[in-house]
């Protein structure tokens, strides 16, 4: 397997992982207002679940 077929792939299972991330934020945001810890939260638990994997995981953060 080339790099350039395992480097889409990997971008690929990331794209997909991030679309997940984003379908449970939306679901969270449908509840009604959310107290800015508890997004904070959620966040972190969905970037911890979905990206870390991917390396991306430690590298998110709601501080900026």
């Amino acid at each position: 397997m080339s790099f350039d077929v395992k480097y889409d792939d990997r971008l690929q299972k990331i794209r997909e992982a991030a679309a997940a991330a984003i379908r449970q934020l939306d679901q969270l945001r449908a509840t009604g207002p959310t107290p800015r810890e508890t997004l904070d939260a959620e966040v972190a638990r969905i970037a911890q679940e979905k990206l870390h994997s991917y390396g991306m995981g430690s590298r998110c953060s709601s501080d900026g």
